[in-house]
């Protein structure tokens, strides 16, 4: 399972994931008029994928590039809602699922404007247990807007025939286990069933009767002893909790991005900056004293303080730089592992993802881990994220909650957090654009050129201070 944010090329991240899909796309989104979204779901739906979408029937969508009803040519299911239907409350949910176990959500509506918009998604991998609650919120979306429900599959679904298989192979069955089990194999991309159907090749009945209980241990853990309202509560909470973690993620993403286009900046131009600032500021003083009239006098000496207090100041940070050992450079490849590490494992130790009693350990943890990270210690970033993958010692804060009271206390609190990650995240963004750091393709290249353009400037000063 993985949990990613996405505030950049957002069109491009789900345009991926639906091109991975290979069973089924269950889509609810307002308004939808990217033509490029559209033509992959006309590709998949001709390749077999089951398309549901439920979407609004509105002036929008009618301008659109594309006609939505061209689905239906592949047996796709349309679910559009119009005015009468939610008089005075628009569908503004926004989520797909993908194969009954990946789930993209956020504020980003499928349209050619949301692109230039301030949006965002998280996407959610490999995660049956939130894509069957995402599911359910198709269905009850169907339901509320007089539609009959979709064929989504959740574990629930399967549950009963892996039952009636367990108990065929106990009673050495064969052959009514095997026709019971062909009735899924078109749901084996869904929930990874090559295991199961490789178990009866072989009529290994100790080992498909393991698998079924743990895959129903496993999915089907929500509906015991709980009342509806508390399971949703959970999953709701467990959702909030892998955006939190997903968010602070990005959130530290962009400050080391800062950090390292810093270091680097001293690194490559500390000394020449240092030198040109010196160099501007004995010319800003040359000028003044050199000045004829009283108020021209005055305005360059005023300039001549500024630019030595500017190159004083530069002077001092970049001293305090020197004295600090540099952190170990890392390739390309390497960044981007780092980055991916630190996601994960970010997802296992987050103080707000883990159990009240747990909480401080898993913190200890999670600042290890972040310094490691900061540091660029590719190495033990590995050790921490694969020591949590292997061990998994922390159970998540939904998993111990069963009061609804305390669990809607704590989704409050969640979506706080997540509304300040959001306000700090958009900050660090503009501080990224501002340095001009995200236009920047190849670092080295560009390195190069703020060199030789302050050698030139050195070089253009000297010739005005010819004792510099």
């Amino acid at each position: 399972m993985d949990t990613s944010v996405y505030f950049e090329k957002i069109s491009e991240e789900i345009s991926k994931h639906l091109e991975a899909a290979t069973h089924d796309i269950v889509i609810a989104i307002a308004w939808f008029t990217d033509a490029s979204l559209f033509n992959i779901l006309r590709r998949k739906a001709s390749t077999g994928v089951t398309i549901n979408l439920l979407y609004l029937d509105d002036e929008i969508n009618d301008k659109a590039s594309f006609n939505i009803s061209q689905l239906e040519a592949y047996q796709s299911r349309l679910f559009p809602i119009s005015s009468d239907m939610q008089p005075g409350n628009i569908m503004h949910n926004k989520f797909c699922v993908i194969d009954g176990k990946h789930v993209i959500t956020g504020s980003y509506n499928w349209t050619n404007r949301a692109k230039s918009n301030d949006e965002n998604i998280t996407v959610f991998l490999d995660n049956p247990e939130i894509s069957t609650h995402f599911l359910k919120a198709f269905d009850d979306l169907l339901e509320k807007y007089n539609y009959k429900k979709a064929t989504t599959i959740s574990a629930q679904a399967i549950t009963p025939r892996l039952e009636v298989i367990k108990n065929f192979v106990l009673m050495e069955e064969w052959d009514a286990a095997q026709t019971q089990l062909e009735k899924l194999r078109s749901f084996t991309e869904i929930w990874s069933l090559d295991p199961l159907f490789s178990a009866m090749e072989k009529k290994d009945g100790q080992k498909i009767s393991d698998w079924i209980t743990g895959f129903i241990k496993d999915n089907m853990a929500l509906v015991v002893h709980e009342d509806e309202d508390v399971a949703r509560l959970k999953i709701e909470l467990q959702i909030l909790e892998c955006k939190v973690v997903a968010h602070s993620a990005e959130k530290d993403g962009l400050e080391k991005e800062i950090a390292d286009f810093h270091q680097r900046t001293n690194l490559e131009l500390g000394k020449l900056t240092a030198k040109y600032l010196e160099l501007k500021a004995a010319l800003k003083q040359k000028e003044a004293e050199e000045a004829d009239e009283p108020e021209e006098k005055k305005r360059k000496q005023k300039e001549a303080e500024e630019a030595a207090d500017e190159s004083k100041g530069y002077g001092k940070g970049y001293d305090e730089f020197k004295k600090k050992p540099p952190l170990p450079e890392l390739s390309d490849e390497d960044q981007k592992l780092l980055k991916q590490l630190y996601r994960k494992a970010s997802q296992l130790c987050h103080p707000d993802k883990v159990s009240e009693s747990e909480r401080d350990v898993a913190t200890k943890i999670f600042i290890e881990l972040k310094t490691a990270y900061e540091q660029n210690d590719l190495e033990k970033v590995k050790k921490i994220h694969d020591d949590l993958i292997n061990n998994r010692p922390y159970e998540g804060g939904s998993d111990t909650l069963s009061d609804s009271l305390v669990i809607k206390q704590k989704i409050k609190e969640l979506e706080s957090i997540l509304d300040g990650l959001l306000i700090e995240i958009l900050a660090l963004k503009k501080q990224i654009f501002d340095l001009g750091i995200d236009e920047i393709v190849d670092w080295d290249e560009y390195f190069a050129k703020q060199k030789q353009s302050l050698m030139d400037a050195i070089e253009q000063l000297e010739t005005e201070l010819p004792h510099a």
